[in-house]
């Protein structure tokens, strides 16, 4: 479990009269795995870049697959540039539907810019849910300046069992974060984040501190963002999904 996971786990406020589905909105630092970033490659040069429409990893049985991948370099199984057209389609990784979606679209570019997103989501990991319309994650970096991460949607909501319990602001912060359930005493059926920015080192870990916790850099020049990020605790450990994922990453200003 994430030290983002426990944190939110241990600090979530207390409320009265809630029931196991009830959820509250908190704010959080993420605290990422070292290979979130996405695929890096050895000797690809100054810049690298991956984007991915949704991936599914962890819980019982199941392998870490995503779902219209583009990567700069391009690899056999990730090119340049992948789009799902402008119809509604099943949000199908690793052989399981998580919903659907429309206009998706996913592009990494050698000039060390990466995007991803659609028109439409309804992401679903039973019980929870994410609805999102028009949701977009974007990554960019450039020589001499700071990593630059962006995401946005509108009219998001999270369910449970397709009753709406938590609202996504319009303003779409950063690491918006929904526990679920509210209450601490209970055990947590998930959490899901929107907004998930994170810096990285040049070679795709996250940034830490001098006590090795995690730490935001502003200064990073690489780093990834996620429109949405689910973690459920299943009966076979976490499972970690992230739909609309744009990574850069830079090791030297050429």
């Amino acid at each position: 479990m994430s030290t983002m996971i426990r944190a939110l786990l241990r600090n979530a406020a207390l409320a009265s009269a809630v029931t196991l589905l009830l959820a509250a909105p908190s704010q959080a630092d993420p605290a990422p795995a070292p290979d979130d970033w996405g695929t890096v490659t050895a000797g690809a040069g100054c810049v690298q870049s991956d984007a991915w429409v949704a991936r599914s990893r962890g819980g019982q049985g199941l392998a870490d697959s995503k779902l219209f991948e583009s990567h700069y370099p391009a690899l056999p199984q990730a090119p340049g540039q992948q789009s799902g057209g402008l119809g509604s389609m099943d949000l199908a990784v690793g052989g399981r539907s998580l919903g659907r979606a429309a206009g998706v679209h996913s592009r990494a570019l050698g000039t060390g810019v990466a995007d991803a997103g659609g028109t439409a989501f309804d992401v679903e990991r039973s019980p929870v849910g994410v609805n999102v319309g028009g949701l977009t994650a974007g990554a960019a970096t450039r020589p001499g300046e700071s990593l630059a991460l962006t995401s946005g949607g509108y009219r998001g909501f999270v369910a449970v069992r397709g009753r709406k319990v938590a609202d996504i602001p319009a303003s779409w912060p950063v690491n918006y974060s929904v526990r679920i359930p509210q209450d601490p005493n209970q055990p947590a059926i998930a959490i899901v984040v929107t907004n998930e920015q994170v810096t990285t080192d040049d070679s795709g870990r996250p940034t830490l501190d001098g006590d090795r916790h995690y730490w935001f850099d502003p200064k990073a020049r690489s780093g990834y963002v996620n429109a949405i990020h689910i973690t459920y605790f299943g009966a076979g450990g976490p499972e970690e999904i992230t739909v609309a994922h744009a990574a850069v990453l830079r090791n030297c200003e050429a």
